[in-house]
């Protein structure tokens, strides 16, 4: 007979919770994407006025390959900027569960309580948050038994 699995079967148990915070890791990551890329683009753009300043005609070749390196610039920051939103917030998920999911545990022990009932000790998995809290929160029910 298998030993009972540790790991949760939902990614959002705390779905109110880990929707603001994925909306908010979402707007960081997309304002950090704008800003690298407006930067990048800037600078491009200042390369390009930088030759014409010099007196470069602005039917030489070195304007078509900048103009090509603009249009580059835009496929792969575009794809780039996918990947990483992708990677982002498929961590993030994986990372909001691991704070989610003892907060949601917590409350339902302690809601138990509450309730009168007299729940086993709350275990949290090893690589969760908040583990000293749940081991205090044992301790307290502990020393308040009669």
């Amino acid at each position: 007979m298998q030993a009972p699995s540790n790991r949760r079967k939902k990614l959002l148990v705390y779905p109110e919770f880990q929707k603001k915070y994925l909306l908010h890791t979402a707007v960081i990551s997309s304002g950090v994407i704008l800003i690298l890329y407006g930067l990048l683009k800037y600078n491009l753009n200042g390369v390009i006025q930088t030759a014409l300043n010099k007196g470069l005609n602005p039917s030489h070749l070195i304007f078509q390959y900048l103009n090509d390196q603009k249009q580059s610039l835009d496929i792969f920051f575009g794809f780039g900027a996918l990947l990483s939103t992708l990677f982002i917030l498929a961590y993030n998920t994986y990372l909001s569960n691991k704070v989610a999911g003892p907060i949601h545990r917590i409350t339902r022990h302690l809601r138990e309580i509450q309730e009168g009932k007299h729940p086993k000790p709350l275990r949290l998995r090893e690589k969760d948050f908040f583990r000293e809290l749940s081991e205090e929160i044992n301790r307290t029910i502990e020393k308040s038994k009669p």
